[in-house]
């Protein structure tokens, strides 16, 4: 079906073509035969006497024009008029050979399946889907927002450590000198916790405790608990405190056998007071100025028990 569309679409054009040739060459043939009219009639009005010519115009009026005057004006405009007809059937000849095809390019647009989605309109489609994709993923304008996170800043400077009343303090890793501490009882009572405070104000630490015991020293821990807030206090400007420690203490959970790895980390957290007393709203002291330290103890138990 669509072969003998293009054939006559084809056969159409070609006559079409063929109609305006005939009718330029014919418009060119009348050009010509007007052409030899003038000149036969330029031929003809210089044949005539002057006299003559003179004699007649003064017998009409001496104010009209000549006779062979008006013939020429007469034919000029006429050679005018076809040759803005020629220009014009020649520049739709042009136009209509240049956007028809001729050489087997079959124009589909007009029997595009309709069901069938174009390329724009995929693109169209697709950056659709992309926008809405889009405003899924952005949150509500109206949805509440989560409140700002509060404006932190440094707290009091302060000292904490933890020492052997005789041997002096523990390292960062719980050890004495580079030493492991050995024990030959099962609890350790010559621990000391120290805090000091370098402010020139109340301050008021809170100390947390975690002990944890491996009876057996294979690496694995039998016992553990935790002690929040194990020791609050407040220091006055430049005052130091010392806390006696018996280690490992009780356990909420299981029972100590008095030998093994102990191991005691203790965090500190110190804060301004907000009134000379540290009483009032949020214990009081100012919990957006927070400063931190942390001290280890480690020891074996009763090795001769192991």
């Amino acid at each position: 079906m669509m072969d003998i569309e293009d054939y006559l679409e084809r056969k159409r054009s070609l006559e079409a073509k063929k109609e305006l040739l005939e009718a330029k060459e014919h418009l060119k043939e009348d050009a010509e035969k007007k052409k030899r009219e003038l000149e036969r009639e330029k031929k003809r009005m210089s044949g005539e006497k002057p006299g003559a010519v003179v004699l007649e115009a003064r017998e009409r009026n001496e104010l009209s024009p000549v006779p062979h005057e008006v013939g020429m004006q007469d034919m000029f405009r006429k050679m005018l008029l076809w040759n803005t007809i020629i220009v014009v059937l020649v520049l739709g000849l042009f136009a209509f050979l240049y956007f028809t095809p001729f050489d087997g390019e079959v124009d589909t647009s007009s029997t595009t399946n309709s069901n069938v989605v174009t390329g724009s309109t995929v693109i169209t489609t697709t950056e659709k889907n992309q926008t809405n994709d889009t405003q899924q993923q952005q949150p509500p304008t109206n949805q509440q927002q989560p409140p700002p996170e509060p404006i932190t800043y440094p707290g009091p400077e302060f000292d904490f450590y933890a020492e052997d009343e005789e041997l002096g303090p523990f390292d960062s890793s719980g050890k004495i000198g580079g030493e492991n501490l050995v024990i030959t009882s099962s609890y350790y009572n010559d621990a000391q916790l120290v805090l000091e405070n370098k402010e020139s104000s109340v301050i008021k630490c809170y100390i947390d405790r975690q002990v944890t015991v491996d009876e057996d020293l294979n690496g694995k821990e039998e016992l553990s608990d935790f002690d929040l807030d194990f020791i609050v206090d407040e220091l006055d400007a430049g005052e130091k405190e010392t806390f006696q420690e018996s280690l490992p203490g009780s356990f909420k959970e299981g029972t100590y056998g008095g030998e093994g790895k102990v191991t005691a980390n203790y965090d500190a957290r110190c804060y301004y007071c907000t009134n000379a007393e540290c009483e009032g709203t949020d214990g009081g002291i100012d919990k957006d100025g927070e400063s931190k330290d942390t001290a280890k103890i480690k020891f074996q138990a009763n090795p001769d028990a192991t």
